[in-house]
């Protein structure tokens, strides 16, 4: 859950707060939140902004000589830069005659010739971005504030098509490379401790758009060599080995938040956050010189900070004691499950115990994390699997290649199992569950791959599982 998503069940957490706190704080005379524990939480908080400024994301290029320094620039002007904004609006407005052509396993003609022109540059950039070895997301909290992201997963449909283009013009070991190079392009979009979740998800998206689109047809169509194979299916052991993982993002749900929307209200009137107030939705309302300490608002926009270092205390504890992805998304569903039951109930009844309780202070303040927590760990669980989906894609890639490999050289189709052939029993492993993947053969060769029984058993009936299909004749 980003920022942008959170705000308006931290506005209804506001609501109740506020009418809490008028209805018992008087008679005290005492703050929900001290100013010295709100000092602490900005002093934390602009320490960990410092080191989002200062970090680095080291991780191996997938060939050649590493370019200098770090590929924020690089990835800025690709997302963000003038010069692909009418290539991205293009992949909007062609979007028919785009799919139609992507959907074609051969082609006879070309996609639309202004798509090709406007995109023209785009391969050369993405592959700039993707040769340096410092490779941090440039949109950490407080590093540089997040664009509407969404524009630039266009971008993997026009790269797709640039990787079909140069398949089609005989050049696969260059459709491969520029293929992989774009993989390795959004996953450093979301790479980090900080990284906004909706960079994740939507790199997630990018790449299922690259692999399906690109990749998997370039690969089912006139094959590279073996030498290039084997070369490509290490560059995908390179990507696999700098996945980022899921709990990456959690930081930015701890720290993005107050930083674009509590920050904003409780300094005031012209109080921009470092890096600037994304693009995630409105910028929040900032009274002139802030919320005053200890008024009703300041209690309401204090309250729910104290209420995030609570529950994200708990996600930090998820992350550090789950071994692998069904066990994270297990711990993070039964966490959910706790809290929502101590968010349930009565809000009357609540009310009344604040009335009647000797420390009527503390009463509201643990009211107001357990119903925080009640709204915002529950869709954590969600996105797991989901965003362990990416690792299927790379492994299905991984294999596709080995078996493409393999049947170049012998001639045959290496035996798919059960039980699978020894020689591939590591590849054929699910990430997420440590577990096998299911395959599927059929009698014409075709392969269908789909993550082990208990991935697909952790989606739960409504979520179909991804699958990778190809052929080995």
């Amino acid at each position: 859950m980003t920022a942008r998503f959170m705000l308006p069940a931290c506005t209804a957490i506001l609501l109740l707060v506020s009418f809490a706190s008028a209805a018992q704080t008087a008679p005290t005379n005492r703050p929900l939140v001290t100013q010295e524990e709100l000092a602490q939480l900005e002093a934390d908080l602009m320490a960990r902004v410092k080191e989002n400024q200062e970090r680095r994301c080291l991780r191996p290029v997938l060939r050649g000589k590493p370019l200098a320094g770090a590929a924020d620039a690089d990835i800025v002007e690709v997302v963000e830069g003038k010069a692909f904004a009418p290539c991205f609006d293009l992949v909007g407005e062609q979007a028919e005659p785009l799919r139609a052509w992507l959907d074609l396993g051969t082609h006879e003609a070309g996609p639309p010739a202004a798509l090709v022109d406007a995109c023209a540059g785009l391969p050369a950039a993405v592959t700039r971005a993707a040769r340096h070895e410092d490779s941090c997301s440039p949109y950490l909290f407080g590093r540089r504030a997040v664009p509407r992201l969404v524009t630039a997963v266009r971008g993997a449909k026009a790269l797709a098509m640039q990787v079909r283009m140069l398949a089609d013009a005989g050049k696969s070991a260059q459709a491969l490379s520029l293929g992989l190079d774009s993989l390795r392009f959004y996953q450093d979009l979301a790479r980090g401790s900080g990284a906004p979740l909706i960079a994740g998800m939507l790199a997630t998206a990018a790449q299922e758009i690259l692999v399906r689109d690109g990749l998997r047809p370039v690969l089912s169509g006139a094959p590279p060599s073996g030498a290039d194979l084997q070369k490509a299916a290490g560059e995908v052991e390179a990507l696999l080995a700098s996945e980022p993982g899921f709990c990456d993002f959690l930081p930015y749900e701890r720290y993005g938040m107050p930083l674009q929307l509590l920050l904003p209200g409780l300094k005031g009137k012209g109080w921009v956050p470092p890096g600037g107030f994304d693009d995630l939705g409105p910028v929040p309302e900032q009274p002139e010189g802030g919320a005053a300490p200890g008024s009703s608002k300041w209690n309401e926009l204090a309250m729910t900070w104290l209420g995030l270092e609570r529950v994200h205390g708990m996600l930090g504890q998820a992350c550090l004691g789950a071994p692998g992805a069904l066990a994270l998304k297990g711990a993070l569903d039964g966490l959910g499950v706790e809290l929502a039951s101590r968010a349930s109930g009565s809000n009357w009844r609540r009310m009344l115990s604040v009335l009647v309780s000797p420390d009527p202070v503390l009463t509201i303040r643990e009211w107001v994390f357990d119903i925080l927590g009640g709204i915002a760990v529950p869709s954590f669980g969600k996105y797991v699997l989901k965003f362990m989906e990416r690792r299927f894609q790379l492994q299905a890639l991984r294999i596709h290649l080995e078996i493409l490999r393999e049947n170049g050289s012998s001639g045959k189709c290496p035996p798919m199992g059960p039980p699978v052939d020894q020689r591939f029993e590591g590849v054929f492993r699910d990430s997420a569950s440590v577990e096998p993947m299911q395959v599927d053969v059929a009698a014409d060769g075709t392969i269908t791959l789909r993550p082990s029984t208990a991935f697909c058993a952790a989606l739960g009936e409504a979520d179909k599982p991804p699958e990778y299909t190809f052929v080995c004749r």
